[in-house]
C-alpha cells in the first residue's frame, strides 16, 4: 500500500509544477504581448 501511495504523491506533484510552469510561461507570453 505505501509503495502504490508514493509514486501518486509524486505523480501528482509532477503534474502541479507542470501546470504552474506552463501558466508561468503563458503569463510571460502576455506580458510581452500586452507591452
Amino acid at each position: 500500500m505505501s509503495t502504490m501511495t508514493f509514486p501518486t504523491i509524486t505523480y501528482a506533484i509532477n503534474i502541479k509544477m507542470r501546470k504552474v510552469s506552463v501558466t508561468g510561461q503563458l503569463n510571460k507570453l502576455a506580458i510581452l504581448l500586452f507591452i
